[in-house]
């Protein structure tokens, strides 16, 4: 009798000890960007009926970084469950383990869940990409709501007068030819810094938009105003015309 109980007891444990172990299958999606809130459905095995189900952990152990899910809906004996994760905003990209623990023991999916890095909605920046010296310009992007824009340009290129944090600005170019970056950084509800967006800006030293343009031109030859090629250098006190390879003429008066 006492053998048989001792059988009994044996079996009921080890039955025990197997029903305590939970496998871990997949989730669904298994990737989302910083600050990010998705539901995730997470699938897997295990013995018996469990009496509940922990919030998942999503384990980063490169980084030493753990953040968790909330389940809104579970099936105990199949270990199927939904959860809301919201993606912290300083959680390092890369992929973390999905931990799911239940009464009596715990179950590790390896890298099952990837952290990107968010991105702006924004896809350019629009306004003028050829100026003058010393004029204002509005530039701005797509709104979305909550959000702040910090804008920037270089000190010597120009100055922001308004709007800096919001999704439009009006910037003053300053009396420097040459080429600059507009760019502006988003900053979403949440507190993610998404995307730098960059425009560049040709700020030209002529008197008209048409004058910049030429510098975009090839110059075919100059000519004066009896049709014949010449050289400007050897041509003082006169009307030279320069032509263009898109038939564009310019006409120059040299007068010394």
């Amino acid at each position: 009798m006492r053998n048989l109980f001792t059988l009994l007891f044996v079996c009921v444990f080890g039955i025990a000890n197997v029903e305590a172990q939970i496998v871990v299958n997949s989730i669904v999606p298994n990737s989302g960007e910083n600050c990010e809130t998705l539901s995730v459905t997470i699938s897997g095995s295990g013995f018996g009926q469990f009496s509940h189900v922990s919030p998942p952990e999503f384990t980063q152990t490169s980084s030493t970084t753990t953040f968790y899910g909330s389940v809104n809906s579970s099936n105990y004996t199949s270990i199927l469950f939904t959860a809301d994760v919201t993606i912290p905003n300083n959680a390092p990209a890369g992929w973390y383990d999905v931990i799911v623990t239940n009464t009596g023991g715990s179950g590790v999916l390896s890298n099952g869940f990837e952290v990107t890095a968010p991105t702006t909605t924004a896809t350019l920046i629009l306004g003028n990409n050829i100026t003058t010296l010393q004029s204002t310009e509005t530039y701005s992007v797509s709104q979305v709501v909550g959000s702040i824009y910090t804008w920037f340009v270089d000190n010597s290129a120009g100055i922001i007068l308004s709007g800096n944090g919001t999704n439009s600005i009006n910037l003053q170019w300053a009396n420097n030819a040459g080429t600059y970056d507009v760019c502006v950084v988003e900053t979403n509800v949440w507190g993610c810094i998404l995307d730098t967006l960059c425009l560049s800006v040709t700020v030209g030293s002529g008197s008209s938009i048409e004058d910049y343009n030429l510098t975009n031109k090839k110059l075919v030859k100059i000519i004066d105003a009896l049709g014949r090629e010449t050289n400007p250098s050897k041509n003082p006190n006169t009307t030279l015309f320069y032509i263009y390879n898109d038939g564009t003429v310019k006409k120059k008066q040299f007068i010394e």
